[in-house]
C-alpha cells in the first residue's frame, strides 16, 4: 500500500506582477503490512533527498526561465530515474512530461524543452505569459475541468 502524499509549500516568487506559489509533493515508499493491513513499519527511501533535491532544482529552472504560468509541478523519482513535469492547471494531475534520466542529463536546457513542449502543446507562447492564451487553453483543454479530455499533440 502507498502512503499518502506529502505536500508542503517551499517557495512564493514574483514574475512580472503575478504572485507563483511553489510545491513540492514526496509520496513515502510502501511500508510494510501485516495480514491485517496494519502498518508495521515504514520503508527506507534512499532516494528521498535526491528527489527533493531534484524537484527544488526544476522548480528553480522554471521560476527563472519559463513564463508563470500557474501550476507548474515537478516530481523526482530517483529509483526509477524519471523527472516528471506538468502544468497542472491544464494537464490534471495524472499526466506529464518525463525526463528520462537515463538518456537524458538533467540540466537547465532540458528542463526548458521539457516545459517549452508543454507550452506548445496548448499553444502558449514559450518565451512570456499570455494571460489570453492560457486562459484559452484552459476552458478548451483543462483536465481539471474535465478528466476525459486528452493532452494536445
Amino acid at each position: 500500500m502507498p502512503q499518502d502524499p506529502i505536500l508542503e509549500a517551499v517557495g512564493e516568487s514574483q514574475h512580472h506582477g503575478y504572485t507563483q506559489l511553489t510545491f513540492s509533493e514526496y509520496v513515502p515508499p510502501a511500508g510494510q503490512y501485516d495480514e491485517s493491513g496494519n502498518l508495521i513499519s515504514l520503508s527506507h527511501d534512499p532516494f528521498r533527498y535526491w528527489d527533493d533535491w531534484a524537484k527544488r532544482e526544476v522548480m528553480r529552472v522554471i521560476d527563472s526561465n519559463v513564463p508563470a504560468y500557474p501550476g507548474w509541478f515537478a516530481s523526482a523519482d530517483g529509483q526509477n530515474k524519471l523527472v516528471l513535469i506538468s502544468l497542472r492547471t491544464l494537464m490534471g494531475v495524472d499526466e506529464f512530461y518525463a525526463i528520462n534520466l537515463r538518456t537524458h542529463e538533467l540540466n537547465d536546457r532540458n528542463i526548458i524543452e521539457a516545459c517549452g513542449q508543454i507550452c506548445e502543446r496548448y499553444r502558449l507562447p514559450r518565451d512570456r505569459m499570455d494571460i489570453a492564451a492560457f486562459l484559452r487553453a484552459r476552458q478548451l483543454h483543462s483536465r481539471l475541468l474535465n478528466r476525459r479530455r486528452k493532452v494536445p499533440e
